[in-house]
């Protein structure tokens, strides 16, 4: 079933990205790093949008900053008993070795 909620996520950000498009910079690393994730409890399938994104912390020692970013995202939670139905995404001609036979029998 799907569903959405309010999660957060802090990003680690290099000092060379520090500048006018930090933000931007930001919220593309947050969809790179959590979207298609699973989290052992549901699978993030997509983010929406972004509600705040924390003041940089600079992380002592390394000159990274940390931000804590709050966003809204759909998310998956597969339910025990629940059924899924999936189209075969196998195309024929990119099984050649297989024959004409298994390849009719895996693409029904």
């Amino acid at each position: 079933m799907f569903f959405i909620h309010f999660l957060e996520h802090v990003v680690s950000v290099h000092p060379k990205f520090f500048g006018a498009n930090v933000k931007d910079y930001i919220t593309q690393k947050l969809y790179d790093e959590v979207e298609g994730i699973c989290t052992g409890e549901y699978y993030i399938v997509c983010v929406m949008d972004t509600y705040n994104i924390s003041e940089g912390r600079v992380v002592p020692g390394s000159g990274w900053a940390e931000y804590t970013i709050i966003y809204r995202a759909i998310v998956w939670k597969p339910f025990k008993g629940e059924t899924v139905c999936e189209k075969n995404s196998i195309s024929c001609s990119s099984l050649p070795l297989l024959g004409d036979a298994a390849c009719a029998l895996l693409c029904r």
